[in-house]
């Protein structure tokens, strides 16, 4: 493999974390700046060295793991849910054990003394899994993230919403009571979709009922799987990773689209809340 192959590969590693605009919104500072340091290594590694690849990999497989149990902490630190999106939840925290296992069995594979091709044909297996399977389950889990981050958002707007109307409400000068009550108006409305969009964005997260629970794997089933990785077959066979979380409904619009609709009507009604702020300092 050429020194431009190997850095191809590697640009395919780091291009699959979370770096879009949208899915940056579940990285961490820290996470942020693991990824860079990778980029800058990443241009340093001499095809010749296998060694200087095995830890480039390592570093990779690193930032998985990194990303994966940052988005663990995230949805344990969302509080209590609702009993059905609760277990989506637990769903989702089974799915991301089993890739925290996963990551681990690359890196027991890395940690052997390696020659060049068998580092590559590590790094290709690891490569065709987050393809195939790990990013997948990252959207997915990402999104539920940010929908149920955002409906906190909401009701913190919401609950100011409330207030302000109340503040209002106490005053008696027209002209100044009208303007602030047309855009308090214009907030409710805002706020009225978001609040649609983000309760369409839940509903996608439902547990889907198992048609035949006589025969259905369970997730603990599923997770109980101890991952073998081969060096002999690493190169040939792609590793496979059963996901807990298809059970999860899919539909369109997806949850980013959702996810983004919303974010701009708080957006909106954020701007007009500044405005009803300035005109209530005027009332005092």
């Amino acid at each position: 493999m050429t020194k431009i192959n190997f850095r191809i590969l590697t640009a395919i590693f780091i291009g699959v974390i979370l770096i879009t605009p949208y899915l940056s919104r579940a990285q961490s500072a820290a996470l942020k700046s693991a990824l860079n340091v990778v980029v800058q290594e990443s241009a340093l590694v001499e095809t010749e060295d296998p060694e200087a690849k095995q830890t480039l990999i390592l570093k990779v497989l690193n930032l998985s793991s990194l990303e994966a149990t940052e988005l663990r902490n995230n949805l344990k630190n969302l509080g209590e849910l609702e009993e059905t999106y609760a277990e989506s939840r637990d769903q989702f925290l089974r799915e991301l054990d089993s890739i925290l296992d996963y990551c681990e069995s690359f890196k027991d594979v890395l940690a052997d003394d390696l020659n060049l091709e068998e580092v590559m044909a590590v790094g290709d297996a690891f490569k065709d899994w987050r393809e195939t399977n790990y990013e997948g389950e990252i959207k997915k889990i990402v999104d539920f993230v940010l929908v149920f981050q955002q409906d906190k958002t909401l009701k913190i707007a919401e609950n100011r919403l409330e207030k302000t109307s109340k503040d209002l409400a106490k005053n008696k000068t027209s002209r100044i009571k009208n303007e602030a009550s047309r855009l308090l108006g214009q907030i409710k409305s805002s706020l009225e979709d978001a609040r649609n969009f983000n309760e369409t964005a839940k509903a996608l997260f439902l547990p889907v009922e198992e048609l035949d629970d006589s025969s259905a794997t369970t997730t603990e089933e599923i997770i109980s799987d101890e991952p073998q990785i081969e060096i002999s077959a690493v190169s040939s066979t792609e590793p496979s990773f059963a996901t807990s979380s298809d059970k999860i409904l899919t539909k369109k619009p997806d949850a980013k689209e959702l996810v983004e609709n919303a974010m701009a009507k708080i957006k909106g009604a954020y701007l007009n809340f500044f405005q009803v702020n300035a005109l209530i300092k005027k009332l005092r």
